[in-house]
């Protein structure tokens, strides 16, 4: 196995992860001594175990949600792979931290509609990312930017077709076909991950049970085949039409009815406004004081006679500046949430004299969450 002391030409910060492949490394060049050097992450491989197409996709990916690719290098033992270093939160932990509430559609949007982008290039490339998980998308909380990570299961096609035939990826984000170890479309498989992704930004939930799903596909008797359990939405969400109409589309069992990534930005939902189609919380929930707009009447069955009147023009101009600001300040949250929390930031004023590009310090404490880690895993 490779030594985990150097990588040629880099100084060690830290470790930030590891897999089953090899280890991830926050570093900078040995030759930047300034002040306020610039990290990048190295993950660093066994050759034994390295798949080159990770490389390959690097080089032909350019895309403001895809981690940047700086370059590979090897020795005798090792690959090393140099990607830009992100410090934020996957989503997975952002949920988390949210203690797995449902994200407004207007805001799940914002989230997915750039990693859908990041996606939809990478078919247009020829690239299938085959691992498509929330553990996978870090949003950049200086930026606000998702960014796509771990190409390391991928698969680059000239032309999409059902090939693939290696069972690769995470049991709840797979598509039904590879679970049946059918022949399969990478790029198919890809837009079903995207859809429970989607699933999960607005019901804070897997769509499946991985026990069902499984029980479908091996029943205890060995004959009586299943049908996969069908999608369902919770009752404590309410969801647009169009939203449940676009999971539903992209988790099609039927991969041959499934949409593609070209029809997925395209849908109705990815293009409506801020204050169209929002999760609404269940009644027995509190709410906000926030005058609903008419979406949320219907919605919710109320009459509010008095929203309409003879300054109803004004009244629903004000209302609507009052929601956008309100959105405004639940993104700025957001930002908060991904970065910088308290916590971390009482830890930054606490330890270490060595910062960070963005002005946090090095050395905190081992669960400090201002240096939250790049996720990619090997």
């Amino acid at each position: 196995m490779c030594d985990s002391k150097s990588i040629p030409g880099y100084f060690i910060e830290k470790k930030i992860g590891n897999g089953s492949f090899g280890d991830v490394w926050l570093a900078r060049k040995v030759e930047d001594t300034s002040s306020s050097p610039y990290y990048y992450v190295v993950k660093k491989i066994a050759k034994d175990r390295m798949k080159m197409a990770e490389v390959q996709a690097g080089e032909m990916l350019d895309h403001p949600n895809i981690v940047k690719y700086f370059g590979h290098f090897d020795d005798d033992t090792c690959h090393y792979l140099v990607l830009e270093y992100i410090e934020g939160m996957d989503l997975f932990s952002f949920m988390e931290q949210r203690n797995f509430e449902p994200l407004p559609e207007h805001l799940a949007r914002k989230i997915f509609s750039q990693l859908a982008s990041a996606v939809h290039y990478c078919h247009q490339k020829g690239v299938a990312h085959r691992d498509l998980k929330l553990e996978n998308v870090l949003i950049d909380p200086n930026t606000n930017n998702v960014k796509l990570i771990d190409l390391g299961l991928c698969k680059i096609e000239e032309e999409d077709t059902a090939s693939c035939v290696d069972v690769c990826g995470s049991v709840d984000y797979i598509s039904p076909e590879i679970l049946e170890e059918l022949p399969y479309s990478a790029q198919k498989s890809d837009v079903w991950s995207l859809g429970v992704i989607l699933y999960c930004l607005l019901c804070a939930n897997f769509p499946f049970s991985s026990e069902e799903r499984m029980d479908a596909l091996m029943p205890s008797d060995g004959v009586s085949k299943k049908e996969h359990p069908p999608l369902l939405f919770p009752r404590s969400v309410i969801l647009s039409r169009d939203a449940k109409d676009l999971c539903r589309k992209m988790m099609a069992v039927d991969p041959s009815k499934r949409i593609t990534m070209n029809q997925v930005i395209r849908h109705p939902w990815m293009k409506m406004k801020d204050g169209q189609g929002r999760a609404q919380k269940p009644a027995n929930e509190n709410t906000t004081s926030v005058q609903p707009d008419s979406t949320s009447r219907s919605n919710n069955g109320n009459d509010n006679s008095n929203y309409k009147s003879k300054d109803s023009n004004n009244n629903e101009a004000h209302a609507e500046q009052v929601i956008k600001s309100k959105q405004a300040d639940l993104i700025d949250q957001i930002c908060w949430n991904f970065g910088s929390m308290s916590t971390g930031h009482q830890c930054c004023t606490q330890h270490g004299h060595h910062h960070y590009p963005c002005g946090r310090q090095s050395n905190c404490a081992q669960d400090c969450q201002c240096t939250v880690m790049h996720t990619a895993t090997v």
